[in-house]
């Protein structure tokens, strides 16, 4: 996950519209062994405490967890999702990505989530 989020920073810092356009990061993720559906919505909302105690407000990042009713993968064991974190613009990424690779929330997302591909969007406006 670490290097998704570096290749991120990384995308963002080359991009002059980012700055100010929304922005989306997806993770094509499966739930690691012994955890459940409720366990991943619990672990997604103490995300979101830890994460507004850092500062991200509701108007500027919030998360979402989908699970497709139709796609390429449609894994069940273990279950296959999309984590989405929505920022307001690429400075609120930037601020993410400069605290969440060294705090304890990286191992704990390691923990509940093995996440693979994924992929950065922005909405220029």
């Amino acid at each position: 996950m670490k290097k998704i989020l570096a290749i991120a920073a990384a995308l963002l810092a080359l991009s002059p519209l980012a700055a100010k356009a929304e922005v989306v990061n997806d993770f094509n993720c499966h739930l690691a062994k012994g955890y459940t559906v409720p366990q991943l919505y619990a672990f997604q909302q103490e995300w979101m405490a830890a994460a507004r105690k850092q500062g991200f407000d509701e108007a500027s990042y919030k998360t979402r967890i989908y699970f497709p009713l139709y796609a390429d993968v449609t894994d069940t064991d273990p279950m296959y999702f999309i984590w989405r974190g929505s920022f307001a613009n690429g400075a609120v990424l930037g601020k993410m990505l400069d605290w969440f690779p060294a705090s304890v929330w990286a191992g704990k997302f390691t923990k509940v989530m093995n996440c693979g591909k994924a992929s950065l969007w922005m909405a220029p406006q």
